[in-house]
C-alpha cells in the first residue's frame, strides 16, 4: 500500500505510541532521549539529501526503526531502512506491524545473522545504528566501514554499559584517521556517533 509522505509520518508517530506501549516489556528499546537524538541525526542528515539509506543491526520490536524513519519523514525527503534482526519471533511482528501500518516503502525487516547479511548488501548507506549482539560491534562495523559513505555516522548503542565486552569496537571507532567520534551519556547505556571521515 502506498501512502503520502504526511500519511507516513502520521502512521509512523502511531506505531511508535503503539510499540512503546504495548511491546515496552517484550524486549528492552532505547530511551526517549535517544531516540530523540536519533531522530535529529536523520533529519539533518535527509534534508541534505533527496534519498536516505539507513541500516540497522538489531531491530528489536521497531521502535529505534522508527525513530530514524520519523526523522527522514519530518525532512520532507525519501528513503528506506533495511533493518536485521536474528529473533524470528520479532522479525515477524514487525515485518507485520510495518506492513499493517503502511510502512514497507520504507522498512525492510530481514530476519537472519547480521553477519551474514551485510556483506551481501549492495548499498551504500547514510547512517547506520547497532544494537545487536555486543560481542559482534566490531565484526558489523568491519563490514559496514565499505558500505558507509564518507561523513556517514555510525550509531552505537550500549558503548558504555558494554564497555567490557566492546573494546575493540571503542578502540577502532576512536582511530582518529578514519572516524571522529562522541559518547552521548545522558543515557546511562551510551550512544557513540561516529562520522566517517577517511
Amino acid at each position: 500500500m502506498l501512502i503520502g509522505m504526511s500519511g507516513a509520518l502520521d502512521n509512523c508517530l502511531k506505531l511508535m505510541d503503539l510499540i512503546s506501549r504495548d511491546y515496552r516489556y517484550m524486549a528492552p528499546a532505547i530511551p526517549r532521549i535517544t531516540c530523540d537524538l536519533m531522530r535529529s541525526i536523520s533529519f539533518l542528515t535527509a534534508v541534505k539529501e533527496i534519498y536516505v539509506s539507513i541500516l540497522e543491526v538489531g531491530t528489536g520490536y521497531g521502535y529505534s526503526t522508527l525513530c530514524l524513519l520519523r526523522g527522514v519523514l519530518e525532512a520532507g525527503s525519501r528513503g528506506k531502512i533495511i533493518t536485521i534482526e536474528k529473533a524470528s519471533s520479532r522479525a515477524n511482528e514487525v515485518s507485520r506491524l510495518i506492513r499493517e501500518f503502511g510502512l514497507e516503502d520504507y522498512v525492510e525487516v530481514i530476519n537472519s545473522d547480521a553477519r551474514e547479511v551485510i556483506p551481501r548488501l549492495q548499498n551504500e548507506f547514510d547512517i547506520v545504528f547497532i544494537d545487536a549482539a555486543k560481542s559482534e560491534y566490531s565484526t558489523y562495523l568491519r563490514e559496514i566501514y565499505p558500505k558507509l559513505k564518507i561523513g556517514g555516522v555510525v550509531l552505537a548503542h550500549n558503548v558504555l554499559g558494554f564497555r567490557s565486552v566492546m573494546k575493540e569496537f571503542i578502540q577502532e571507532i576512536n582511530n582518529g584517521k578514519r572516524w571522529r567520534t562522541i559518547i552521548y551519556d545522558s543515557d546511562p547505556e551510551g550512544l557513540s556517533i561516529s562520522v566517517k571521515i577517511a
